[in-house]
């Protein structure tokens, strides 16, 4: 096997300079970081294969001295007469990080291996070899093909390594490739790009990847992610000397960021980025899974259902798939739905974790996250705060399908905004009716709230019992068939599966401008029928308040809720073929924190 890095020289008819290619993002206004999970993000779900979810993941390691050396003798010599990458350099640096950007249950980087070649679905050519390339798949995150410059720009040599196991031609192929986007330059009185390729050199010069056996090999000395059989697909790109960014200190001073603090920012921006493809409702299959890793932890992207600051979202969302929202509507010059609206109200969460790193706002959320059929998230439109700062609201616009087209036209290159200078005058209307109707439901909602604040006097003083509701998460508890209760002192208690878990933890949310305290569990699967028993009691400093004093309210369940089934009260039987999730309901007190409890028992013979 002989391997070498080709540059590119300036054909007679021109061609694109790697300067240019790296300008065509712009200056984002997100975080390089950010902008590489969402462009990444966005090209292995529109490449997804099958029901199975796309598993997206992004490694970060520093290379063992051994690993450096591999490396070197693979990708070394570097590109010369004035195309120097500083790649040995990178290669030398105990310090620099190899990131590497990997999916799976995707079609791969198939197509043709030149881009002189004609043939179906050219997305290697499209990644490897072409630039601006338009977007192939209907509703595809993807317009134009530039966001792949961040690739590069991330990389501190500019480097990046692709290896990608697709079908083609009716057979798996595994390709590997190496891409570098240097500076333009001249040598010997040619004029080359700045645009180079490593791998095997074909009869005319140019540079094709290598393929199957000798890509395999090759992977496997370089420490790339393995595939799990020989027909799994999907890709691998590797970042050399990945430029990680900086943090805030506590004084606002700038820091370069460490592994472990890259690897939750990264986790966070899939959590704020890509939720809505990793939540399911229903016990549905989710469109992708996400993880980060690093040499010595491993981050688990959780259901987004489950993270409060994200729960009014993910619930807004659902709401639109179940057809329950609101369109908003462009009447002229005709009559055009441009998307469906929801929102939803609830306690703001208090505490903060690595979650919340790559938050697209500070304090409460009073913000609509924008989307188009693709599923991602483009951007965060801020509405008016709402009179206490201890609730927060979450709304979801999703472009209709028929005006879909004219938010992809709005989408600068980084996919992070909908800008309507230059657009068609039909796309402009489409896209300003619909963000002039988001803008008025916003303010309808702080608006609503202003009001009660000043005319509810009999209501509950929603600030104060937001505030008590901060602990409410951690005396909620779970009891098994046996009666043992896992959740007490944190320990699950010798690897014991819960019967029943929250998979949401206890909120308070207003529904029909009621606050009722909304949690949701999630019972095994049993080979028995059983009872499903919800609690609610006053929360205390010490213990819980089981018994009120005479004549003193006390917090109560009003319904479970499951698909189609409400059931008043708060006890169900379960049956082995029935839905495994429960939607509980409490009417908490006022100036209380509410404690919920469920406890899981089987059915008697003679029940």
């Amino acid at each position: 096997m002989t391997t070498r890095w080709w540059s590119q020289r300036f054909p007679p008819e021109g061609s694109a300079a790697s300067e240019g290619i790296r300008r065509q993002l712009g200056t984002p206004r997100l975080d390089p970081l950010a902008v590489l999970v969402r462009e990444a993000a966005q090209n292995s779900s529109d490449a997804r294969s099958g029901d199975h979810p796309v598993d997206f993941s992004i490694f970060l390691r520093r290379l063992d001295p051994d690993a450096r050396r591999r490396w070197s003798d693979a990708l070394l010599p570097e590109p010369a007469d004035g195309g120097s990458l500083g790649l040995a350099a990178c290669l030398a640096d105990e310090s620099s990080v190899m990131l590497t950007v990997s999916d799976r249950n995707t079609t791969g980087l198939g197509g043709p291996l030149r881009a002189d070649e004609v043939g179906d679905d050219p997305d290697f050519v499209n990644l490897v070899r072409n630039i601006g390339e338009p977007r192939d798949k209907e509703f595809g995150g993807g317009t134009y093909g530039f966001g792949k410059g961040i690739l590069f720009t991330t990389s501190t040599a500019g480097v990046i390594l692709v290896r990608s196991r697709c079908l083609w031609q009716g057979r798996i192929q595994t390709r590997l490739i190496g891409v570098a986007l240097g500076h333009s330059f001249q040598a010997e009185g040619v004029p080359y790009t700045g645009r180079h390729w490593w791998g095997t050199t074909g009869g005319d010069g140019v540079v094709d990847p290598l393929l199957d056996d000798e890509a395999d090999q090759a992977a496997h000395v370089l420490g790339l992610p393995p595939f799990e059989g020989p027909e799994f697909r999907g890709t691998d790109i590797v970042i050399l000397g990945a430029n990680l960014g900086r943090r805030l200190g506590e004084a606002d001073e700038e820091h370069p960021r460490s592994v472990e603090e890259a690897a939750e920012y990264i986790a966070s921006a899939m959590l704020w980025n890509l939720w809505p493809l990793l939540s399911a409702a229903d016990g549905a299959r989710p469109a992708m899974t996400c993880r980060v890793v690093t040499d010595t932890r491993t981050l688990e992207i959780p259901d987004p259902v489950t993270v409060p600051r994200l729960w009014p979202f993910v619930t807004a969302l659902r709401a639109i798939d179940a057809g329950d929202a609101k369109n908003i509507v462009r009447r002229q010059p005709t009559q055009l739905t441009t998307g469906s609206f929801f929102a939803v109200t609830s306690v703001s969460p208090n505490r903060r974790d690595w979650r919340d790193t790559a938050a697209p706002f500070i304090g409460p959320a009073r913000h609509c996250a924008l989307m188009r059929q693709a599923g991602l998230v483009v951007t965060y439109l801020e509405g008016p705060a709402l009179p206490d700062d201890d609730q927060h609201y979450g709304a979801v616009f999703r472009s209709s399908r028929d005006a879909d087209e004219s938010f992809a036209s709005a989408e600068p290159p980084t996919h992070d905004a909908w800008v309507t200078d230059g657009l068609p005058e039909l796309d402009r209307r489409t896209v300003e009716t619909a963000v002039r109707g988001i803008r008025s439901r916003l303010a309808d909602i702080a608006a609503v709230a202003t009001e009660g604040t000043n005319t509810v006097a009999t209501q509950p003083p929603l600030g104060h019992l937001a505030q008590r509701l901060g602990h409410l998460v951690a005396p909620t508890a779970v009891s098994q068939p046996d009666g043992t209760n896992p959740s007490k002192s944190g320990r699950a208690g010798r690897g014991r599966r819960p019967a029943a878990s929250f998979i949401q933890p206890p909120l308070l949310t207003l529904l029909d401008g009621e606050p009722l305290v909304v949690a949701m569990v999630e019972v095994a699967d049993s080979a028995e029928t059983l009872w499903l028993t919800a609690e609610a009691v006053v929360a205390l400093d010490v213990g819980n308040e089981a018994e009120p004093p005479t004549g003193a309210a006390s917090p109560h369940v009003v319904e479970m809720q499951s698909d189609d089934v409400r059931v008043p009260g708060g006890r169900v039987r379960i049956r082995p073929s029935d839905p495994r999730r429960w939607t509980i309901l409490v009417k908490p007190v006022t100036d209380a924190a509410t404690q919920v409890s469920v406890h899981v028992s089987p059915v008697g013979d003679n029940a």
